[in-house]
């Protein structure tokens, strides 16, 4: 499904004497359909720069990235526009995903606004409450803003955005760090009963081994910029995944 070839994106310090730093060194890897693909490896590794790549909110300096046998890094305009139905994500900054302006409603509705939707009109409250009881919210939830919900249910809500237009690869980057343990739990027993439900795949990204291993069934291990290990997820982990992240 996906297939991402020699990706490399560089960072340049100073101003009399210019650094260069690889946030990604010639990185390659491939998700299958209806994986559950972990990147795991420590802060500052390179995660959350692949999953802006993917996403195409930044640009590396060099690669390829093949969504069903397209590059994605070549499409513009309307073909990018309707690229991006097919791929959403869920980030760590679930306050931030949300215009705190902006009641409940209207930020589930304006995913189908931007997106271009036609039949916008058919987006009713009843069609978007039931987005809600998808995640384990209610109706009375449309009512209210981001300051009167919890992280919990606000990470919900983001969760409901994204797979509101039924997207084939849902990218969720570290969705549950910020969040109490027992709502972590909670969080990722709702991710993957959706992906099961619409029988998407997932990219799971996080510096968690132990929650990468209990949800992934492949696994990349990423340090300073470069894949160290991939493969099964079972294997990697025991035959020096660990090692090799934290040496």
């Amino acid at each position: 499904m996906l297939k991402v070839r020699n990706l490399t994106k560089v960072y340049y310090t100073g101003i009399f004497s210019r650094r260069s730093i690889f946030a990604l060194n010639n990185l390659s890897f491939d998700v299958n359909r209806g994986d559950i693909f972990g990147i795991v490896g420590e802060s500052g590794s390179g995660k959350t720069t692949i999953a802006q790549i993917l996403l195409r909110l930044i640009e590396p300096d060099h690669g390829s990235v093949y969504f069903d046998k397209q590059n994605l890094l070549t499409l513009n305009g309307e073909k990018l526009r309707r690229f991006r139905q097919r791929i959403q994500a869920v980030s760590q900054n679930y306050e931030s995903a949300l215009n705190p302006r902006m009641k409940i409603e209207e930020s589930l509705k304006e995913v189908f606004l931007v997106k271009g939707k036609k039949r916008c009109k058919e987006i009713t409250r009843k069609s978007l409450s039931a987005r809600l009881n998808e995640v384990g919210l209610n109706e009375e939830h449309l009512d209210r803003y981001p300051a009167q919900l919890s992280g919990g249910q606000l990470q919900r809500i983001n969760i409901a955005r994204a797979i509101a237009l039924e997207p084939e690869l849902i990218i969720a980057d570290e969705p549950t760090s910020n969040l109490d343990v027992s709502v972590q739990a909670q969080i990722i027993h709702l991710m993957l009963g959706l992906k099961s439900k619409t029988n998407s795949t997932l990219i799971f990204i996080s510096h968690d081994l132990d929650l990468v291993s209990l949800i992934c069934n492949r696994v990349a291990v990423i340090k300073r910029g470069k894949i160290v290990e991939t493969g099964v997820t079972e294997k990697i982990l025991k035959h020096g995944g660990k090692k090799c992240l934290f040496q």
